[in-house]
C-alpha cells in the first residue's frame, strides 16, 4: 500500500525541496497554495451564504404574509358568529310558526339552513382572506367589516383571541443576519 503524503512549506521555514513535488504519491503546498485554497474556500461560503440569505428572505416574506393574514381570523369569526345567531333566529321562529314539525324535520332544517350558511360565507371567507394579504389590508378589511356590520363581534373576537395570545405567546427573540 501506497501512501500519499502531505507537506508545507512555510514561509521563514522552507526546508523542505521544491523537488519532491515531483514524486508520486507527494504532495507540496507552500503558504501561497494555501491562500489560493482558502480565497476558493471562502468565495465558496460566500455564494451559499448569498443563498441562504435570498431563501431566508422568501421565508420572512411568506412569514410576514401569514402573520398579516392572522389578523382576518377576528372578522372571519365575527362573520361566522353573525350568521349562525341569523340561522339560530331563524330556526326558532320557524320552530314557532311550523309548531306541526317533528324534531327530525327541524333537525333537518336546521342541517340545510346551516348548510346554506357555509355555501354563502365560502366566498366572502375567501375574499376576507385575500383583503388580508394586500398591503392595503387594514383599510380593506375595515370596508369589509363595515358592509356586512360587524364591528361589534370583531371587537369581541378580537379580545378572545388578544387573550388567548396572551396565554399562550413568549415573546420571540429578535435576531439579526449578516453574511
Amino acid at each position: 500500500i501506497q501512501r500519499s503524503y502531505f507537506r508545507i512549506n512555510i514561509p521563514g521555514n522552507r526546508d523542505i525541496d521544491p523537488e519532491i513535488a515531483a514524486l508520486d504519491n507527494v504532495f507540496l503546498y507552500d503558504i501561497d497554495d494555501l491562500e489560493g485554497i482558502v480565497e476558493a474556500n471562502m468565495q465558496e461560503r460566500k455564494k451559499a451564504a448569498e443563498k441562504i440569505l435570498i431563501m431566508i428572505e422568501s421565508e420572512i416574506v411568506q412569514f410576514k404574509q401569514w402573520m398579516n393574514t392572522l389578523g382576518v381570523v377576528p372578522v372571519i369569526s365575527a362573520l361566522r358568529v353573525k350568521a349562525l345567531e341569523i340561522q339560530e333566529e331563524t330556526m326558532n321562529s320557524i320552530e314557532r310558526k311550523l309548531t306541526h314539525l317533528s324534531d327530525r324535520d327541524i333537525k333537518v332544517l336546521n342541517k340545510h339552513t346551516k348548510s346554506i350558511i357555509n355555501q354563502l360565507l365560502k366566498d366572502p371567507i375567501l375574499q376576507a382572506k385575500e383583503l388580508a394579504a394586500r398591503p392595503d389590508a387594514e383599510e380593506a378589511l375595515d370596508l369589509f367589516i363595515k358592509i356586512f356590520n360587524i364591528e361589534e363581534l370583531v371587537s369581541e373576537q378580537q379580545g378572545i383571541k388578544i387573550a388567548e395570545s396572551k396565554q399562550v405567546r413568549a415573546p420571540l427573540p429578535q435576531a439579526s443576519f449578516q453574511p
